[in-house]
């Protein structure tokens, strides 16, 4: 069965959406204008695919960093413990482990900081996603209500 070039290049939500207005058409009330409003609930889902694709992306890059800060933390206890059994003076080894308490304390709150900051602006851009389509929304609204001239 060949499908036409414009049918091939409709995506499924497309058609769904011209079915739907197909349908919503045979019950036609004065002053509603059916595509209008398919359009805007389609703008709809496409805000929240995008909001929820910014909610994937920023979940997977938290999930690198904190397998990278794992890995960095690791290292250095692995480097900590093969430089302290190589030590001879049984003093040294308590002022290098201070030392390396101090150093591990001060990326694993270098570590949270950017965490929390990889988090706040993943949030920030999701919440600016659906903060437009509200918006949208509202002026959608608005311009259903206007009398038509």
């Amino acid at each position: 069965m060949e499908q036409t070039a414009s049918t091939k290049e409709q995506t499924p939500s497309a058609n769904l959406y011209g079915d739907i207005t197909k349908m919503l058409e045979h019950f036609k009330l004065p002053g509603l204008d059916v595509a209008a409003i398919v359009e805007s609930r389609r703008k709809d889902i496409d805000a929240l695919m995008t909001a929820n694709r910014l909610a994937l992306e920023a979940a997977q890059s938290l999930g690198q960093k904190q397998v990278e800060m794992l890995r960095h933390s690791l290292g250095e206890i692995r480097s900590a413990i093969s430089s302290t059994s190589t030590t001879k003076d049984p003093a040294q080894p308590a002022s290098k482990n201070s030392e390396l308490v101090q150093r591990v304390l001060q990326t694993v709150l270098q570590d949270m900081r950017e965490l929390t900051e990889t988090a706040f602006k993943a949030q920030s851009d999701t919440a600016a996603v659906l903060h437009k389509r509200i918006q949208d929304n509202i002026d959608e609204i608005k311009a259903l209500l206007q009398p038509k001239a």
